[in-house]
């Protein structure tokens, strides 16, 4: 890989733009860590109250629309979806969906292409018109492209989209929350080592600027980098994150979810790097002494976690339990988090 050079242009914008793609914020039917950040984050820099406040910078979420070649700004819709999450029902498989799953495996790849092939047809004549005053063509002076949300997952992939911005004088950037994926592959599964390697790996060989969310994080990603065998310099930056807790009202009725008494309450993705079976040993070593509590995990179902369901399933008890709640995270007053005794985490 070559490092892509810095682009030199000269900012004579008196508002400085960052476009921040939203796509898969807008396309998973759930909530985890990135989509809560992307919306907590954008949502206030997008605020108009913020944006008068802060009348130099403009920031600007989008997403890639292949029909039109180019990003483009959220429709009303989206703009909606973004600013509240709704959850979307399953759609019904269609008949040629459901025509390909049942033909022999040497007929199953083909039928799929052709099932692609079909779509994009469909995408490219049902293409809303409306696009055309959306889609960006002609980029503001001087202005920021930078990387929020879980855009690994993301098309194009960003070996291709970060080198296309810079051709239009768009400067790039991205967060960094961690590089697990390069440094614990136990954790993970091929797919996501593979996306997730490949996107840091395009930003690394492309990108100016780099949002780190802890020193930690700074140290990792610059490690990653030399592993790679980049050596030119990178210019990283560590802004924390925050948080924003109101005491729930009293009187709420105990979620249905939870344990009977007081309870434990890990909120976090369930997966191996989250340590859940750390707390859950923890766990184990205090419930003779607090016959009361209970043990509750709160997140999304995520991969490799046969072993922990049936960890978590063994330790329970008549006036004691571990709980997996696999849905995400939510705030309303039927939430784990209305009787919560303690916040928990896990860390080796």
């Amino acid at each position: 890989m070559s490092a892509a050079q810095p682009i030199t242009t000269t900012s004579t914008a008196e508002v400085r733009t960052v476009f921040v793609e939203v796509a898969n914020t807008l396309a998973v039917n759930y909530v985890t860590g990135f989509q809560r950040h992307t919306r907590e984050m954008l949502g206030r820099l997008i605020d108009p109250e913020w944006m008068r406040a802060h009348p130099t910078v403009r920031f600007v979420p989008v997403v890639w629309c292949e029909e039109c070649g180019t990003y483009r700004r959220l429709t009303e819709g989206e703009s909606q979806a973004f600013a509240r999450f709704v959850p979307r029902p399953a759609p019904e498989p269609s008949r040629l969906t459901l025509a390909a799953a049942a033909l022999p495996a040497p007929l199953a790849a083909p039928a799929r292409t052709v099932r692609r092939y079909l779509v994009g047809r469909a995408r490219i004549r049902n293409h809303p018109a409306d696009h055309a005053r959306l889609r960006i063509d002609d980029w503001p002076t001087d202005p920021w492209f930078f990387d929020l949300e879980a855009a690994w997952h993301n098309q194009p992939h960003r070996s291709v989209v970060l080198p296309w911005l810079h051709r239009r004088g768009v400067h790039t950037a991205t967060l960094v929350a961690d590089v697990m994926p390069t440094q614990f592959p136990q954790w993970f599964d091929a797919g996501q080592i593979r996306l997730f390697s490949s996107f840091m790996e395009a930003h690394l060989d492309a990108s100016e600027k780099f949002v780190c969310i802890s020193e930690c994080s700074r140290r990792d990603v610059i490690d990653l980098a030399g592993r790679l065998g980049l050596s030119r310099t990178f210019d990283t930056s560590v802004i924390t994150m925050g948080a924003n807790f109101d005491r729930a009202a009293d009187g709420l009725d105990r979620p249905a979810q939870a344990p009977p008494g007081r309870y434990l309450l890990s909120v976090a993705t369930i997966e191996p790097r989250k340590n859940h079976g750390v707390l859950i040993d923890a766990f184990d070593r205090l419930r003779d002494r607090h016959p009361d509590l209970g043990l509750v995990f709160v997140g999304k179902a995520g991969w490799m976690t046969q072993d922990l369901q049936a960890t978590a399933a063994g330790s329970g008890g008549s006036t004691r339990s571990t709980t997996i709640c696999s849905m995400p995270c939510t705030s309303t007053p039927s939430s784990p988090f209305s009787r919560l005794s303690t916040k928990a985490s896990a860390h080796r």
